[in-house]
């Protein structure tokens, strides 16, 4: 089978993985068409890397290069456009979109996501919202979610970890807020603390704004070490070592693949329960989830700082999440291969019809 996967992200690259901080897109962008060309697929991946080579199997196409017809496109992102569409469709291939993203307005402005009938969602969190916001039915959407590099990802040993470090790993886009209030508290608890902010927009290729940078300044006041963020292989070395990374997102992720890499480290996570959250975190048994929401904003960061302290402070409820996050990670073998059964199935469907 000959696929094409199509992607806008900013700043990707086939080596994204091994020499910079990378998020979610990229890593799943960069894992599943290896996948399927290591079980004898033809895959291409155009994208904004405009360095045209082969890795590992898959073909990269610079955007503005033409690319060979081929049985399925997988559209990433959230804003296909009428004239992409209509001509995938035009040249006979099983075309997907393949969400990434919240719902964005821009979207309905050509109103070609009518035309799509293949639609992979990452979670019950993204195939509601899209289909109620677009009025998309839900038969027409596959949840197939992320997953976790297990060579990369996995736990250490229990006693190695330090009940000094708290960490937070994301860009500040997503949400910051409870942090300085949350690093307050745990000064008076832990006097050795080691809070370390592993943060900075340049996770998406942007130049930190003023507000984050005031944030930054901000946190360094309350007593953070104010760091750059790191490739995954070192990050997920500090993940070991850590006793809880905290994840305050108001921004309502659709699979975080960072709770994803901190389970399968073994590290509990204290989340908000916006967007995807709660399907991957059950409260005190893979990971702690706040109660109040971001708009109730100080009960929010009253009630993420107690569940801090309390993850902080109970070992044994520590202990109990850190083991069993750390369970059944979903796998990148796992994913591909719900990829590629369906992928074959969308593929196989085209032919019989025509």
């Amino acid at each position: 089978m000959k696929i094409l996967f199509i992607d806008g992200t900013l700043g990707y690259s086939p080596a994204s993985l091994s020499d910079r901080p990378t998020g979610g897109i990229s890593t799943s962008l960069t894992i599943i068409p290896r996948y399927l060309a290591a079980k004898g697929h033809e895959v291409y991946v155009k994208s904004l890397h405009d360095v045209g080579e082969c890795v590992e199997g898959v073909h990269f196409l610079a955007m503005e290069t033409h690319a060979p017809v081929t049985d399925v496109v997988v559209l990433n992102r959230n804003s296909p456009s009428n004239e992409l569409v209509s001509q995938i469709i035009a040249n006979g291939s099983t075309l997907v979109w393949w969400l990434h993203d919240i719902v964005d307005h821009r979207g309905l402005l050509d109103a070609s996501f009518k035309k799509i009938d293949n639609i992979v969602s990452l979670s019950r969190y993204c195939t509601d919202t899209y289909s109620d916001f677009f009025e998309i039915k839900k038969e027409k959407f596959t949840i197939i979610p992320n997953a976790v590099d297990t060579s990369v990802w996995y736990p250490g040993e229990y006693g190695d970890r330090d009940p000094n470090l708290f960490v937070f790993a994301s860009a500040p886009v997503k949400g910051f807020e409870p942090l300085a209030y949350v690093a307050y508290n745990l000064q008076r608890n832990f006097p050795k603390l080691d809070f370390r902010i592993y943060s900075s927009q340049k996770l998406h290729g942007l130049v930190d704004s003023s507000v984050v940078q005031s944030w930054l300044t901000l946190m360094k006041s309350a007593g953070a070490n104010v760091l750059d963020p790191i490739p995954q292989k070192e990050l997920a070395d500090v993940f070991r070592k850590a006793w809880c990374l905290l994840s305050p997102n108001s921004y309502p992720e659709i699979c975080s693949n960072l709770i994803l890499q901190a389970k399968a480290c073994g590290l509990p996570v204290v989340a908000s329960p916006t967007g995807s959250n709660a399907e991957l975190i059950k409260h005190r048994e893979s990971g702690m989830l706040t109660k109040w929401l971001p708009h109730d904003k100080f009960m929010w960061w009253a009630d993420f700082a107690r569940q801090t302290m309390e993850v902080a402070t109970d070992k044994e409820l520590h202990r109990h999440i850190s083991e069993t996050a750390a369970k059944n990670p979903p796998t990148w073998e796992s994913i591909g291969a719900m990829w590629e059964k369906y992928l074959n199935a969308k593929s196989a469907k085209l032919v019989s019809v025509c």
